[in-house]
């Protein structure tokens, strides 16, 4: 077992709500509570639920959110579109009786780390290595996520588009409104958000990956499928705020979202 005092690991363990506000005035509802059931049961925004939520996956390290994000949506599309995955490695074993090695064809972090070296540094992204500026530069920003997307989309004929949030208006927050309800319901588009996490928990100002899995409209909510599920759960999360959340500033650039989709 760890000593998670004598290797100074911060645990914060899993996300408590703590507010003694009634549930639906809250900012964030959690997906298993009763409230949470209700608004996907009466939700008109959820056809990407069912077609994440097979694909769910928890985030192997504490900054792959990102990756961890774009496998669900990966694997989710090539479930749909009927496309084979590629080989999961850690996954072979070879039959000694006959001969034979079988294996796990499905988007891994491994395997899109494989495929997107050219803009992914897994080891910089871990905290392994200092980046060019000889800094620790843990985790990643939008541009680089969009950018590696598009590395493996581009092979089945669809892309990434990457938003900012740079501010927010009334108007923006109806667009994005618009936006949501029509990839909810839409037959193979995505969203990947990237957020300020202290909108789920205070004690962490800093940037957080998730895909958008639904929209209750009556609530005006959106379903989270966060892949650090080890310390927070699925949440329902007020548009507004979560719109917020993302503009906030991460370097030079604010957060935003990928919109994934067919190529027009």
């Amino acid at each position: 077992m760890y000593n998670n005092e004598r290797l100074n690991i911060k645990d914060y363990g899993y996300f408590v709500n703590n507010n003694q506000q009634p549930l639906d005035e809250q900012i964030v509802v959690p997906f298993h509570s009763n409230l949470g059931e209700q608004y996907l049961i009466s939700s008109k925004y959820r056809q990407v639920f069912f077609r994440l939520a097979q694909c769910f996956i928890h985030q192997q390290h504490v900054t792959t959110c990102g990756v961890a994000s774009s496998v669900m949506v990966l694997n989710a599309i090539y479930v749909q579109k009927q496309i084979k995955r590629p080989l999961d490695t850690a996954s072979m074993f070879k039959n000694v009786t006959t001969n034979v090695s079988m294996a796990n064809f499905i988007w891994t972090e491994q395997n899109f780390f494989e495929n997107t070296q050219d803009v992914l540094n897994q080891d910089e992204i871990m905290g392994k290595v200092t980046d060019h500026h000889n800094e620790y530069n843990l985790g990643m920003r939008l541009y680089k996520l969009s950018s590696a997307l598009n590395i493996v989309l581009t092979n089945i004929h669809m892309q990434a588009i990457l938003y900012y949030v740079n501010k927010t208006t009334e108007q923006n927050l109806n667009e994005f409104r618009r936006l949501i309800k029509d990839v909810m319901n839409s037959q193979n588009r995505y969203i990947i958000t990237n957020y300020n996490l202290n909108i789920q928990c205070t004690e962490l100002n800093c940037g957080h990956f998730s895909p958008i899995a639904a929209y209750d409209e009556v609530s005006d909510r959106l379903l989270l499928l966060d892949p650090w599920a080890s310390f927070s759960p699925w949440v329902w999360v007020k548009l507004a705020d979560f719109y917020s959340s993302m503009n906030t500033r991460d370097g030079d650039n604010y957060r935003g979202y990928i919109v994934i989709g067919d190529i027009s």
